[in-house]
């Protein structure tokens, strides 16, 4: 098992790749940095407390939704990476899935539930389809997606919580 500890926290860092085979990012890893573009592998399963706190990428790389969807962040509401960078008074990141920006994101058939703050600013998405498996949509999970324009709730969806 693999993991980055607060080594890199207020670095000037700005393109970070994490290694596939990375299976968690521990509290404070990136703390401070000055971080434009990321890329998450798929081996990634924990981000700890403030990992990327104050860390305001413009980019954020994936090769898998499905990866994407089951990291865990923990039970604080500072666990959450919460990316987004600012200008212009707006925050937003823009989301790649294998290189392509993602505009029109269709969730997965077996995804259950969106986590909280999963997409919060993600500035990319025009258009997100649910599968028939979705039954929840946590806090935040797509709020301040400015360009988002349709989506498709599927008929199995139980609850949206606050601000989704």
């Amino acid at each position: 098992m693999k993991h980055l500890y607060g080594t890199f926290s207020s670095s000037n860092l700005s393109n970070i790749i994490i290694s596939e085979g990375v299976t968690s990012i521990e509290s404070d890893a990136f703390y401070g940095s000055k971080i434009s573009s990321i890329t998450i592998p798929d081996s990634l399963v924990s981000i700890g407390e403030n990992a990327f706190g104050r860390c305001h990428p413009e980019e954020i790389h994936i090769s898998s939704l499905e990866a994407w969807l089951s990291i865990s962040y923990g039970d604080s509401e500072y666990s959450h990476p919460n990316f987004f960078v600012e200008s212009n008074n707006k925050k937003y990141f823009r989301m790649f899935l294998n290189d392509m920006e993602l505009t029109n994101a269709t969730i997965p058939e077996g995804v259950t539930n969106i986590p909280y703050y999963a997409f919060r600013y993600c500035s990319s998405f025009e258009q997100v389809s649910f599968p028939s498996s979705l039954e929840g949509i946590g806090e935040y999970a797509f709020s301040d997606c400015c360009n988002l324009l349709s989506v498709s709730l599927p008929e199995n969806l139980v609850h949206i919580e606050s601000y989704a």
